[in-house]
C-alpha cells in the first residue's frame, strides 16, 4: 500500500529553485560590494602615492629656496648633468614596462658665509677658511 504524502498547510520551507535564486542574488550582491571596495582601495592607494610625491616635491622645493636665498648676490649658477649608471636602464616604477636611462642633475653656485675645509690640514695652523664656498 502506497501512501501519497501531501504537504500540510503548516509545513513551510523553500523549494530548490528558491534556494538557488537566493544564492545567486547573494553572489551578485557580494560581487558588486567587492567592486565598490576595490575601487575605494585603488582610490586610496592613488591618493597616498600622490601625497608622498607632493611631500617629496615640497622638501625639494624648500631646499632649493634655502639654497637660492643663501647665494652670493653677484655669483652665477650653472647646472651640470650626466647619465646615472651609464649603460643601465632604470625603471621609473615597479610596473614600468619601458625602463630608460636616468639623468642626474647637479646645481652649482657660490654661497657666502663662514666656511672651514673638512679636509685634514697639512699643518695644524693652516686650516683652510673662506667667506665663500661652491
Amino acid at each position: 500500500m502506497t501512501t501519497n504524502r501531501r504537504p500540510s498547510p503548516t509545513t513551510r520551507g523553500f523549494t530548490l529553485i528558491e534556494v538557488l535564486v537566493a544564492i545567486g542574488a547573494i553572489g551578485l550582491l557580494s560581487l558588486g560590494i567587492a567592486q565598490v571596495f576595490k575601487a575605494t582601495s585603488d582610490t586610496v592607494r592613488t591618493g597616498r602615492s600622490l601625497s608622498r610625491f607632493n611631500n617629496y616635491a615640497t622638501i625639494v622645493e624648500r631646499q632649493l629656496r634655502d639654497d637660492f636665498a643663501s647665494m652670493a648676490p653677484d655669483s652665477f649658477i650653472f647646472i651640470r648633468n650626466e647619465l646615472a649608471r651609464s649603460g643601465s636602464n632604470i625603471p621609473l616604477s615597479p610596473n614600468d614596462q619601458r625602463p630608460r636611462q636616468r639623468r642626474v642633475d647637479q646645481m652649482v653656485f657660490f654661497r657666502t658665509g663662514d666656511f672651514v675645509s673638512q679636509r685634514d690640514p697639512v699643518h695644524p695652523e693652516l686650516q683652510a677658511r673662506s667667506g665663500e664656498a661652491r
